[in-house]
């Protein structure tokens, strides 16, 4: 399942605490396949792919630009 979240807090180790669309905090990763490409801060909107096994932790697998979320808000999509 993905979901769209908001990175609330840095932990370390290519690890955030992040707010999920479904009113959810998970901790999520930027997977090793990723960490060199996928650069995330506090604040950026991020497509978060929430693990099978674990549903309070996910995997970053995308950061969405401004320009997408803004649209997305003013259509109502998206509530975080």
């Amino acid at each position: 399942m993905k979901v769209i979240g908001l990175v609330l807090t840095e932990l370390g180790g290519a690890r955030m605490k992040c707010l999920c669309q479904d009113k959810k905090e998970r901790i999520c990763r930027v997977p090793g396949r990723l960490k060199s490409r996928l650069w995330v801060k506090e604040g950026d909107y991020v497509m978060i792919e929430v693990s099978d096994i674990q549903p309070d932790k996910g995997d970053i697998i995308e950061v969405i630009p401004k320009t997408k979320i803004d649209e997305m808000k003013q259509k109502g999509e998206i509530d975080i």
